[in-house]
């Protein structure tokens, strides 16, 4: 599975600062935490029982409310994403400190689905295809395939992608009597899988 996780400083800094970040002249602090794949709309954010506040999509967010140098937070993550299976606050409550500050986050996980296609001509071993870095080998005489490896035994899945991430299936290696070209195979994955991947080999001359 891919995944890509999207950090900033943003929330860093304005959490660790003062009036410069909107925290008024009594030193007050905002408190700013680092999104990881939140990439839709419907999560909504509440610190020490307040108010919910609906999350735009990226990196960061900052409450608007203000605590305590010497305060506390506590944050609680209500409702999801339409791609996202859950949610999850990390280090979400603590006394406030320049470390503890650092260290919220809200990681979504997405739902990924399967990208593959189909296949033409493959008489031998040998063709290998590549999306980013997930590699899998097609054996000779497959008429369609798929990215998704699952080694079994409770190994962890990859190969499938997250709704609304770009793909970009290319041909790794081919058998050495063939030459392989391959179509449709970059986009955006919906939600749902993809089998419109086209690849086609036929004997070298």
């Amino acid at each position: 599975m891919n995944h890509f996780f999207l950090r900033t400083g943003v929330a860093i800094a304005c959490a660790l600062g003062l009036a410069s970040c909107g925290g008024g002249n009594d030193g007050q602090l905002r408190i700013g935490v680092s999104l990881v794949n939140v990439t839709k709309a419907g999560l909504k954010l509440q610190n020490n029982g307040g108010t919910f506040y609906d999350v735009t999509p990226g990196s960061a967010f900052i409450f608007p409310d203000l605590i305590p140098l010497d305060g506390s937070f506590d944050v609680v993550a209500q409702g999801l994403p339409p791609n996202a299976s859950k949610c999850e606050v990390l280090n979400g409550k603590a006394k406030a400190t320049s470390v503890s500050l650092q260290k919220i986050q809200v990681v979504c996980t997405l739902y990924t689905f399967n990208l593959g296609g189909s296949v033409s001509g493959l008489t031998a071993d040998g063709l290998v295809l590549v999306n980013g870095n997930i590699q899998k080998a097609i054996p000779k005489d497959a008429t369609s395939f798929n990215l998704t490896v699952d080694p079994g035994n409770g190994g962890t899945v990859t190969g499938k992608i997250a709704e609304g991430l770009p793909y970009a299936v290319q041909i790794f290696a081919s058998p050495a009597n063939l030459n392989c070209t391959i179509s449709n195979n970059s986009g955006t994955m919906p939600a749902a899988d993809v089998a419109s991947i086209a690849v086609s080999c036929v004997p070298k001359p």
